[in-house]
C-alpha cells in the first residue's frame, strides 16, 4: 500500500473511475483496485453523509415536488412535463411562484442551512488529504487499456524511478 496525496475531487474522480478498470485482466491490477476501493471506501461514505439533507429540507423539498408535479404541465397521460431535469409549468408558472412564496418562508431556515452545507462540502473538495491506495507496476497495465481506463489507473500505477 502507498499513501498518495489528492484532493477530495480527486479522490471522487478516482473512485468514479474504478468501475471502468471492471474489463481489465490480470490479478495484479484486479486486486489493486480491489484494495484500493475498500480503503477509500470509508471517505467516500464520509462524504456521502456528508451531503445528506436534513430532516427539514427533506420536507421541503417534499412540498416543493408536489407543487411541482401539482402545477406542470401534463403530457397526454397526465403526467407532468419535464425538459432536461425541469419541470415545465408554462402558463401555469405564477400559480406555482405563489405557492413556493409560503413553503420558502416557512423552510428559510432549512433553505438557509442547505446552502451552507453545500457551499462547505464544494469548499472541502478542494482540500487535500493522504489516502492509501494500492499500486501497480507499469508492466502490470494490460496492454489493451483505453485511454479512459488508463486515466482511471494513473494514481495506482507506481511512478517509475
Amino acid at each position: 500500500m502507498s499513501q498518495i496525496t489528492i484532493t477530495r475531487q480527486e479522490l471522487l474522480e478516482l473512485w468514479h473511475g474504478l468501475p471502468a478498470l471492471a474489463n481489465l485482466r490480470g490479478f495484479k491490477l484486479g486486486y489493486a483496485v480491489a484494495r484500493t476501493k475498500a480503503k477509500l471506501k470509508v471517505e467516500i461514505v464520509a462524504l456521502e453523509e456528508a451531503l445528506k439533507p436534513d430532516a427539514d429540507f427533506q420536507k421541503y423539498e417534499e412540498k416543493r415536488l408536489d407543487l411541482c408535479r401539482k402545477y406542470a404541465q401534463k403530457d397526454p397521460q397526465g403526467n407532468p412535463v419535464v425538459s432536461g431535469n425541469e419541470f415545465v409549468f408554462g402558463e401555469n408558472r405564477e400559480a406555482f411562484d405563489a405557492g413556493m412564496a409560503p413553503l420558502q418562508e416557512e423552510f428559510a431556515g432549512a433553505i438557509e442551512d442547505r446552502k451552507k452545507q453545500i457551499e462547505d462540502y464544494q469548499a472541502s473538495m478542494k482540500e487535500t488529504l493522504s489516502v492509501e491506495v494500492h499500486q501497480i507496476a507499469p508492466e502490470d497495465v494490460p496492454e489493451d487499456a483505453t485511454v479512459e481506463q488508463v486515466e482511471a489507473l494513473y494514481r495506482l500505477i507506481k511512478a517509475e524511478e
